[in-house]
């Protein structure tokens, strides 16, 4: 890599960030490795986030609310934080 010029390593540096952050969404997202993840975690002390947080506006509150999120925060520009 130290023989390409600087243009072509941002660009390779950049083409393996593209590929290493999709195949980790992917790793993510597979069941058994959660699973894993948080047998893991839970072991160790430590705890995996369960929550989800959202910043909404006012006009998508109900939506959130029917599908099982409460509200935690109301900001001063009109917008909730959720939580699930």
């Amino acid at each position: 890599m130290e023989a390409m010029p600087p243009q072509a390593r941002r660009l390779y540096a950049k083409e393996l960030a593209v590929m290493y952050r999709e195949k980790a969404g992917r790793w993510l997202e597979d069941p058994e490795l959660k699973k894993i993840l948080q047998a893991k975690l839970t072991d160790s002390g430590l705890a995996y986030p369960t929550e989800t947080f959202e910043q909404i506006n006012e006009s998508q509150l109900l939506r959130y609310l029917r599908d099982g999120w409460v509200i935690v925060h109301k900001l001063e520009s009109g917008e909730v934080i959720v939580k699930r």
